[in-house]
């Protein structure tokens, strides 16, 4: 009978050890688990930090890219445009042939040349939008949305200030083909003072023409200032 209330015993405080292991290895089991998925989200959020990081960065990095390619396009454009300034020197204007060739030189040459440059100045805004969509290509709504919301805004404000720019600097196109066609045309009305520059018209409706024509490309120039200030 003591032997078997021995075993009996024994029994139990072995099933009791055995047990205790089992639950013991199961609460460290349960704790490794909880650390092991506790690490994985903070690597996760971590990842996902270093990855929106990344994003905004590759962002910026496209903003100053086009920052530095518009001023670069706009140089370009305004080198270009001092030929204006040539153009319009009363040497171009002494006969007939030479007034005819500063005309034609204008219309065919200057003139697309320089609405060409200000289209390239103005591509860079869709161009830009292009790099920016790939760069928020399969990125979360959150992100692409305040990325988008904030070039959409720089884009309104800027564009629009070149927009009027070029529009402007258009109708001085027209206003200097306009004045160099009227010397072409009254070549033969005028003389140009070789001491002075200046054009001295047989008719004193042709000076009023051109004073006129003059104040309209002084009044287009005073507009553009505006708006470059």
């Amino acid at each position: 009978m003591a032997a078997k209330k021995r075993n009996s015993f024994l029994t139990f405080v072995m099933l009791a050890v055995i047990g205790g292991m089992v639950a013991g290895a199961y609460y460290i089991k349960t704790e490794l688990d909880a650390r092991a998925q506790e690490l994985a989200m903070l690597a996760q959020e971590e990842a996902e930090r270093v990855h929106k990081q990344a994003l905004f960065q590759g962002f910026e990095d496209i903003l100053n890219g086009f920052v530095g390619d518009f001023a670069k396009r706009m140089t370009v454009y305004k080198k270009q445009r001092r030929i204006l300034r040539e153009i319009t020197q009363s040497y171009n204007f002494e006969n007939l042939e030479d007034a005819g060739q500063n005309y034609n030189l204008f219309i065919k040459e200057m003139a697309p040349m320089l609405r060409k440059a200000s289209i390239d100045v103005m591509d860079i805004f869709p161009e830009t939008e292009a790099r920016i969509l790939a760069l928020l290509e399969g990125e979360a709504k959150e992100e692409r949305a305040i990325i988008f919301d904030e070039w959409q805004g720089m884009k309104r404000e800027q564009s629009a200030v070149y927009i009027r720019f070029f529009e402007n600097e258009d109708a001085l196109l027209q206003a200097y083909e306009r004045l160099l066609k009227f010397y072409y045309v009254h070549a033969n009305l005028y003389v140009v003072e070789s001491d002075t520059g200046e054009i001295l018209f047989a008719r004193p409706e042709d000076e009023e023409k051109e004073k006129q024509l003059l104040a309209r490309i002084s009044a287009v120039k005073k507009n553009i200032s505006t708006l470059t200030k």
